[in-house]
């Protein structure tokens, strides 16, 4: 009995003592700022996998990437993703391309020079990163699929009156999101494509309410989507090698929320938050 008590009495002590401890320890952690990115919640042996979502740099015509501010805006997020260290950089490029994919990044590494080549985010962001991380490849994951389903068309055809509707109420609720200009800084930018409620979800909101009958033109619209992506998950597994403990994939927006629901769902992966490294 007395073993017992004694037992208890020492795991108290040993309580009191942690508590101590971690009052002494805490304010100096939170003077010296944030801790360093990690994510506890990982299991050992699975892979950490930390998804950015972006817009396309070559394609938005306001935003001028090789301008000497907003290299200077990379340089900042590429201080974070460095610091993330990622073993492997995957990208917005088809898998089955990735001879081409790394033979201009073995250019890119010749020329020497971060402004160089395309505005392509592929280059900005994963080329760059790769460099500084002294990676000897970068690898494209994506799959191009044609999207296209004349299950929208049949429902205009069929149901011309219930898609009118759809469509007022549509701009009514989702009017249109702010467009980037010369002036927006780059992580206002980047923070909404990798947040929960951002910008790509809205199309689940216009094609989810398109079925009538027995056309479900919503639903036949955003399978090959959701194929897509569960395709470049896939890919991961082809290019991760044995000893890699952290995967970075960049890519437009919006396929971010399907892609991270399906990481969630595959227990040798775990979704790595990227708002973290877009502070600057």
């Amino acid at each position: 009995m007395w073993r017992n008590v004694a037992t208890v009495i020492l795991g108290v002590l040993i309580g009191i003592l942690a508590v101590v401890a971690w009052d002494a320890v805490r304010p100096t952690m939170l003077a010296n700022g944030p801790p360093p990115l990690a994510w506890s919640e990982c299991d050992p042996e699975q892979v950490e996998v930390m998804v950015l979502g972006t817009f396309h740099f070559a394609q938005t015509d306001a935003v001028d990437i090789l301008g000497a501010d907003r290299q200077a805006e990379l340089g900042r997020l590429l201080d974070g993703l460095e610091e993330f260290a990622p073993d492997r950089i995957a990208v917005e490029f088809p898998y089955a391309r990735n001879a081409e994919l790394n033979a201009r990044y073995a250019s890119y590494l010749e020329a020497a020079e971060d402004a160089v080549g395309s505005r392509n985010e592929t280059h900005q962001i994963g080329f760059r990163l790769a460099r500084r991380l002294g990676h000897g490849e970068v690898d494209g994951v994506d799959v191009p699929m044609n999207l296209w389903h004349d299950s929208i068309q049949i429902f205009d055809d069929r149901y011309p009156r219930a898609r009118g509707q759809l469509r007022r109420e549509w701009d009514v609720r989702y009017p249109a999101g702010p467009t980037p200009t010369a002036d927006t800084p780059l992580a206002e930018l980047l923070r909404p494509w990798n947040t929960e409620n951002h910008p790509g979800m809205q199309e689940y909101g216009l094609f989810m309410p398109l079925v009538e009958g027995d056309v479900y033109a919503g639903a036949l619209k955003l399978r090959p989507w959701y194929d897509r992506n569960l395709r470049i998950v896939q890919n991961f597994f082809r290019i991760l090698e044995e000893d890699d403990d952290r995967l970075l994939l960049i890519i437009g927006g919006s396929h971010v929320p399907v892609i991270r629901h399906i990481i969630d769902a595959t227990p040798q992966l775990c979704a790595v938050e990227s708002l973290p490294v877009i502070t600057f």
